[in-house]
């Protein structure tokens, strides 16, 4: 494509259509050949400077994307053209919307002379950055200074809750420390945030005792993962070598060795067929409630009234819901809901 062409039909179009910048029509002005690159004008002078034209929002964006691929080499062009990717002011009505290619592009061609980079230090080192409520300008202002814009309605950015301004070496140092404690634990059995003493026996006779996992894995040479596995899984034999058990000891563990099963408290780990039933029979009864008024479970009696006299009354949701032919779903929001009025013809108390 012919860069250089279209900027050209652009700026031609708008000078033949003799346009005129007024509340009605919102333009943009813009300098034909750029104050970067020796052009002249002062914006004021629109009407009359041959260097100046008034474009669209849309013209105005393309004319800068354009002449940053023109001139490739020029980085005020490339500050120009990123700057209108991101920043509007209060008087400026851009409805166009960029897409993440075109920032790409923008800021990809970005490039800082060391006499800017003086120019950017010298504007913040030392100072505080703060914001305009409803404008959202940036202004560095320095320390002594902060104090009096805030008053004056600007938001301070380098304040946050609950925490100091400034930090201390030490302090910082401290805080770091905190930090790796609570991610890995203390050393020793004393560990703060372990639930240990854990312990890993090898069969050759060596023993390692460490408050948390990520120190007996120092300590042993053996993967943190895998301690924590082996352990949850609860394995009282050696195996690869090696076996880890708490602070309980080994013959306390997390589950049944035997058939490696859950172990309930009270109950026998190898159950016989009529036990498996019984136990299925007094799960239900739990999730259902036995019928009639004492069921076990049930926070009733409910009664269900109709309106042509016919009344129920059971201990649970499920049982009501079998004798009324209603769904269980709607007793129980309609009890909740706590109407006393007949609705449809019933009501649930």
């Amino acid at each position: 494509m012919n860069y250089q062409k279209v900027y050209g039909q652009i700026i031609e179009r708008a000078i033949r259509e003799k346009r005129d910048w007024d509340s009605e029509n919102y333009y943009e002005r813009h300098h034909i050949v750029p104050k970067c690159m020796k052009g002249e004008g002062k914006v004021r002078e629109w009407k009359t400077h041959p260097n100046l034209v008034v474009l669209t929002a849309r013209e105005h964006f393309i004319c800068h994307w354009l002449l940053c691929r023109i001139y490739p080499e020029n980085p005020k062009l490339a500050h120009a053209f990123w700057f209108m990717t991101k920043q509007k002011t209060t008087t400026q009505q851009r409805n166009y919307t960029v897409s993440s290619r075109t920032y790409a592009e923008a800021v990809s061609n970005l490039k800082f002379t060391q006499e800017h980079k003086d120019k950017i230090r010298k504007t913040r080192v030392g100072k505080k950055a703060i914001v305009h409520p409803v404008t959202k300008d940036i202004k560095y202002v320095a320390k002594e200074e902060l104090e009096h814009w805030v008053e004056l309605g600007w938001e301070n950015t380098n304040l946050k809750k609950g925490m100091k301004l400034e930090y201390t070496v030490e302090g910082k140092k401290r805080i770091a420390e905190a930090r790796r404690r609570e991610q890995t634990g203390k050393t020793g059995l004393q560990a703060q945030a372990a639930k240990g003493p854990y312990t890993v026996e090898f069969k050759d006779g060596r023993t390692y005792i460490e408050g948390s996992y990520p120190e007996l894995a120092k300590t042993s040479g053996i993967k943190m993962n895998t301690l924590h596995s082996r352990h949850v899984k609860g394995t009282n034999d050696f195996f690869n070598g090696w076996k880890i058990y708490g602070k309980d000891g080994p013959e306390k563990l997390l589950r049944n060795t035997n058939n490696n099963s859950r172990v309930f408290k009270g109950m026998k780990s190898d159950m016989t067929l009529e036990g498996r039933e019984k136990l299925a029979e007094a799960r239900r009864k739990d999730q259902t409630g036995k019928t009639g008024l004492q069921a076990k479970a049930a926070k009733g009696p409910y009664t269900v009234e109709f309106e042509d006299g016919r009344t129920y009354t059971e201990g649970s949701y499920p049982e009501l819901a079998k004798t009324s032919g209603l769904k269980m779903s709607t007793l129980q929001y309609r009890h909740v809901k706590g109407t006393k009025d007949f609705l449809k013809g019933w009501k649930v108390y």
